[in-house]
């Protein structure tokens, strides 16, 4: 499915509220798929993401939002919402942090 960008801001705007919320504590996946199956009215699996947001990247995120690869399949902790909305922030204007780590 195509997406338009309207659609895809919309998506990551939605994503945006969701994580924003203080008790929030699930990962951005499920914030991204219960978004674009909000907008697109489509059933989206974690891996679709990508065809949906192509900035959608673990190494960007690694790379720049300190995510890494955990056990739980979360890229930060629970919690850190922080990095979370940063990223999604990333993925709305496609500005990166100015101090990232170093490859």
């Amino acid at each position: 499915m195509k997406v338009t960008k309207k659609q895809r801001e919309e998506i990551i705007r939605k994503a945006q509220k969701e994580v924003s919320y203080e008790f929030y504590s699930m990962g951005i996946c499920y914030a991204l798929s219960l978004s674009i199956d909000n907008t697109l009215k489509v059933f989206t699996i974690y891996d679709e993401i990508k065809d949906y947001i192509p900035k959608f990247k673990f190494s960007t995120a690694e790379k720049y939002f300190n995510a890494k690869k955990r056990e739980d399949g979360y890229w930060w902790a629970r919690g850190d919402n922080k990095n979370r909305l940063a990223f999604l922030q990333y993925l709305l204007d496609g500005k990166l942090p100015k101090q990232g780590r170093k490859q």
